[in-house]
């Protein structure tokens, strides 16, 4: 196997797991801790499947070295390259959905790591082009599974905007508050939203860098965040110069707590984002990521897509046509029957 393995250049020495912890690290590098805890999450996976062992046993314990994969911890993870064919690909589906109850969408997302490490190690010359599980015929399907997109109405933004309160839950109206703020920039991820300082804005427009890409991104202001912003411009101080008073105890000068503290503020306003919908009538689950999905119901094809491309900072026309495709279809079907039935 070693000869084999020689002749079609495969370096012994290097692992699915040597690829993948650097892929880790590169993620670490760049202040992407949530995107790390959510990789190295798909790791254990693939880890406890292919050796057949519970992850919680063995990593319960583990402490990582600062910037570093946890699975350099771990022993074994001698995983090899020509070990993950499309056969093992496909007995690997289905085990996360009769074992880790995952959706279609989180098989996904596993495989996509995977392919990602595959062709950093290909690319490095590490391993021949014919090992790649995704290809051909006889390669693991990566079709990108449809998903139903939920997502606010008119009438329900405006039943969350008016819904009262109790004074006693201020936390409350700050997680309303960066719910709206998040729909009117355009449906900015929360992340975004809750680093967002007053240096980010001027008299017209907010100026910010999409923390997923690092993309520059310039809004307009509109009424409903002008307002927003009117109500917190006597808080600057208290709020740690920053707009919500999320990261009002995070240290600026220390990127992972600052990115620990949206973590765990993210959950939370989860968790009242609930509560707020059941308080204003609305029958569906609120969520931060909720706010994107809406701008998109909202603009419909009010907007070019080109336009759309550009408020969302997607690099590729496709990924903007394939996201908004879903609103585009339920405005047109919805009419269509319309139409038809209307008599």
């Amino acid at each position: 196997e070693k000869i084999i393995s020689t002749l079609k250049g495969v370096k012994a020495s290097e692992t699915f797991f040597d690829f993948f912890n650097e892929y880790v690290e590169d993620e670490f590098r760049r202040n992407h801790d949530l995107r790390v805890s959510a990789i190295e999450s798909i790791g254990k996976n693939i880890w406890s499947f292919y050796f057949n062992k519970d992850f919680k046993d063995t990593f319960r314990d583990l402490k990582r070295d600062p910037g570093m994969s946890i699975f350099r911890k771990v022993t074994p993870q001698n995983i090899k390259f020509q070990d993950i064919t499309s056969s093992f690909l496909r007995s690997f589906a289905i085990y996360l959905k009769s074992e880790r109850n995952s959706s279609e969408r989180t098989v996904f997302n596993h495989m996509n790591i995977i392919r990602a490490v595959y062709n950093r190690a290909i690319d490095s010359k590490t391993i021949p082009n014919d090992y790649y599980p995704f290809s051909g015929n006889k390669g693991y399907n990566m079709a990108m599974p449809e998903s139903q997109k939920i997502a606010l109405e008119e009438h329900e933004v405006i039943a969350l905007e008016k819904v009262i309160l109790d004074e006693k839950t201020d936390t409350w109206l700050h997680a309303r508050n960066a719910w709206i703020l998040s729909l009117c920039w355009g449906g900015a991820r929360i992340s975004d939203v809750l680093k967002t300082d007053w240096t980010k804005i001027t008299d017209e427009s907010l100026h910010y860098v999409m923390g997923k890409n690092n993309k520059p991104v310039e809004v307009p202001l509109v009424e409903r965040a002008i307002n927003i912003l009117k109500f917190y411009q006597s808080q600057a101080d208290l709020n740690n110069g920053y707009i919500l008073p999320f990261l009002k105890d995070a240290n600026k000068g220390n990127v992972k707590d600052i990115n620990l503290k949206v973590r765990n503020a993210s959950g939370l306003i989860n968790d009242w984002l609930k509560v707020i919908a059941k308080e204003a009538g609305i029958n569906k689950q609120l969520t931060n990521h909720l706010a994107r999905h809406t701008f998109g119901n909202l603009a419909g094809d009010k907007i070019p897509i080109q336009t759309l491309q550009l408020i969302y900072r997607h690099s590729d026309i496709k990924t903007t046509i394939n996201y908004q495709r879903h609103w585009l279809n339920k405005q047109k079907v919805g009419d269509a029957v319309k139409n038809v039935m209307n008599f």
